[in-house]
């Protein structure tokens, strides 16, 4: 998704324990933890924050996953070789 309204829309057709990956800055303004604090409060339990900022910054969110802005499915030793 593209737009955070877009997919709150969807919520409904995902299961709550489904990994969520959102960036942290989604521009115009709108935080990606923000979005992840409301989909706590709708029962997702499997969100990851993707950024480039310190896990540190989060730390006032213990339940969020933050992660590096790299996909989880890339494998780095085969992108490093651009296989």
């Amino acid at each position: 998704y593209t737009a955070p309204d877009k997919f709150m829309a969807d919520l409904g057709n995902f299961p709550k324990d489904m990994p969520i990956y959102i960036d942290s800055e989604l521009g115009e303004d709108i935080k990606g933890e923000k979005i992840a604090e409301d989909l706590r409060g709708k029962g997702f339990t499997n969100i990851c924050l993707a950024t480039a900022h310190p896990p540190e910054r989060f730390a006032h969110l213990p339940w969020l996953k933050v992660k590096s802005k790299e996909a989880p499915w890339v494998n780095s030793a085969d992108s490093a070789t651009g296989e």
